[in-house]
């Protein structure tokens, strides 16, 4: 337990850094821009999966796609499922990231075992698809109760 509390305070310690310097400034422009041409959704989906990538580690990712797209998204209840729908399953499909290493190895399963992670995948995928079909009403889109697919 005490690991998973270092990790998050070193995360939170990065993400903290990051806001202060206004690092971050010139990337959060080009998302605002993503997201004007490729959907909200498909914006914050991005930055997670690049975030992820640079990351290693999931609560770190959570926190800079977050802080990125805080702007992309007024509603806050659809900025939490939009992290949630790519950030926090994002994470496990990147082979480096330590929400995928950790559990491959503690059972030995071998790298190649993310492609059978199907919710894992299809989950930011669906969200997309609804994203991108806003007017559709399909059963299972928690889109629409969120304000996602108006």
């Amino acid at each position: 337990m005490a690991k998973v509390f270092a990790i998050v305070c070193l995360s939170a310690c990065y993400a903290g850094m990051f806001n202060g310097t206004g690092f971050l400034d010139g990337i959060k422009a080009n998302i605002d821009s993503l997201s004007k041409k490729a959907t909200s959704f498909g914006a914050v989906l991005l930055t997670a999966f690049v975030t992820g990538l640079i990351a290693c580690n999931q609560t770190l990712a959570i926190m800079l796609t977050h802080q990125l797209c805080k702007d992309v998204e007024k509603n806050k209840e659809a900025l939490a499922l939009y992290l949630e729908d790519s950030a926090v399953v994002v994470a496990p499909l990147i082979p480096w990231s330590v929400a995928c290493a950790v559990p491959l190895a503690s059972v030995g399963a071998p790298s190649s075992s993310v492609l059978l992670a199907f919710y894992l995948y299809l989950l930011p995928l669906w969200g997309l698809f609804c994203a991108m079909h806003p007017k559709a009403r399909f059963p299972g889109c928690l889109a629409k109760q969120s304000g996602r697919c108006k």
